[in-house]
């Protein structure tokens, strides 16, 4: 791979494929929600991986809103490939995990922050490959 075409990228189309087996869904994002922000690229990278067993399948690195989901499954359909490997780096302020839960019933999650998400605030343990605490 050679680096990732990011002038591809747009708020407007479904997604972009910025290098071989590299994509990105994006969407128009005011920090905090606020209206004097001026609109930021909230976006999340999809790769095509292969697993130790040789399965190949679309891993999320990012997790942007959920105004994206409809995006990540048209790379879905498109591809063949399942998504089944979500990877955030503790950004559990973002408000649309519980969106892509919904969604995305047979992905994993890979946490990498201090503050991972616990059962009682309804997070499926199960569903968690590795987080790490401090």
């Amino acid at each position: 791979m050679s680096g990732f075409n990011l002038s591809r990228e747009s708020f407007d189309k479904d997604y972009a494929q910025v290098a071989d087996g590299v994509y990105t869904v994006s969407e128009r994002h005011k920090a905090g929600g606020a209206s004097f922000f001026p609109d930021m690229n909230n976006h999340g990278f999809i790769y095509h991986v292969t697993n130790e067993f040789g399965v190949k399948h679309l891993l999320l690195n990012g997790i942007p809103g959920p105004s994206c989901i409809p995006k990540v499954q048209k790379i879905e359909k498109d591809t063949g490939l399942e998504l089944t490997l979500i990877v955030l780096s503790g950004d559990f302020h973002h408000m649309a995990i519980k969106n892509w839960l919904d969604a995305s019933h047979r992905s994993r999650w890979c946490i990498l922050h201090s503050s991972s998400p616990r059962p009682e605030m309804g997070w499926p343990s199960s569903r968690t490959l590795i987080t790490r605490r401090g």
